[in-house]
């Protein structure tokens, strides 16, 4: 579940480098949603990797159980 892999960024010192391809996609999808700021390189990069740099107002509301941006 990609809250799931948000909670374990938001333990991190970021930026956070991720490398999994699984939990790339979640990052594709958690940056889509607005929770997080990430890079996504180019889908050809060797090795695939994404930089998480930061967790957004958005993404933390998440986290704490509430969306802020939901009026």
């Amino acid at each position: 579940m990609t809250l799931k892999l948000l909670l374990k960024i938001s333990k991190q010192t970021l930026p956070f480098t991720v490398t999994d391809l699984d939990e790339i996609d979640k990052l594709k999808v958690l940056r889509a949603a607005g929770h997080l700021a990430a890079l996504l390189p180019s889908c050809n990069a060797k090795p695939p990797f994404d930089r998480v740099l930061a967790i957004t107002k958005k993404g933390w509301g998440g986290l704490s159980g509430r969306d802020d941006t939901a009026n």
